[in-house]
């Protein structure tokens, strides 16, 4: 793996964030795929917040994407649902690494250069 797939592999883990854990919507033991969730739209203002109470990040340029990770196996999503997984085969493959059984990550899938 090149640097730089590494380094968005592990960005988009890094910024994602998790947004349902099946394990614990399913304490039956029943089986239900997990479902696109549509992310939450950034919303433009004159002047972003001041106060201890906020922390600003930088704004990567980059895809909304949603990793979907259940017993029908890993799905990468684009903000509107479509299925990008073939275009993030070294985040899909990234994912497969990760020792739970199935989650929703959600986050900004960005490629790092030396830029």
């Amino acid at each position: 793996m090149s640097i730089r797939n590494a380094h968005l592999a592990a960005l988009f883990i890094l910024l994602g964030s998790i947004l349902a854990k099946a394990d614990l919507i399913m304490g039956v033991g029943l089986f239900m795929r997990l479902k696109f969730i549509k992310p939450m739209e950034p919303e433009l203002v004159d002047h972003p917040p001041e106060g201890g109470d906020w922390i600003h990040e930088i704004k990567f340029d980059g895809y909304r994407t949603q990793l979907i990770k259940d017993e029908d196996g890993i799905r990468l999503l684009t903000r509107r649902g479509y299925n990008w997984t073939a275009r993030y085969k070294v985040l899909a493959d990234q994912a497969a690494a990760i020792e739970a059984d199935d989650f929703i990550i959600e986050g900004e899938a960005i490629v790092v250069d030396e830029a």
